[in-house]
């Protein structure tokens, strides 16, 4: 869930400028639909995948083992082999990269892509 502005999540300078490579690639917007007339007006109109990932008040490590082994794009066929071998369990907070967490949402953002273009 989002949070008040003062506690989100700082993404250091690395960190940003890796997520922002990501998110320039498919021109993410993940802001929310308006729930509102009037939200139409006065909500945001595009949330980047920068500022989606750093509105949650999620507790991410700084490098995880997707970093350091350099796994440029996440794929069902690498992600859990490398996850699996991470001495910080997946269900602890901080375990995963806020870079890796982009990675995942790119990855799913392709995988939609790609099952709608095989319709």
């Amino acid at each position: 869930m989002p949070t008040s502005d003062d506690q989100h999540h700082r993404l250091n300078a690395r960190q940003r400028r890796e997520i922002d490579q990501i998110g320039q690639k498919f021109q993410f917007n993940l802001a929310p639909p308006p729930s509102s007339l009037d939200e139409i007006t006065t909500g945001p109109k595009f949330v980047s995948l920068t500022d989606f990932i750093e509105q949650f008040d999620w507790e991410y490590s700084d490098l995880d083992i997707v970093d350091r082994r350099e796994i440029k794009h996440l794929a069902a066929e690498n992600f859990w082999p490398y996850i699996a071998k991470s001495e910080v369990p997946l269900e602890e907070p901080g375990h995963l990269s806020a870079v890796t967490v982009a990675k995942g949402i790119e990855y799913g953002v392709v995988r939609r892509e790609i099952g709608k273009e095989q319709r």
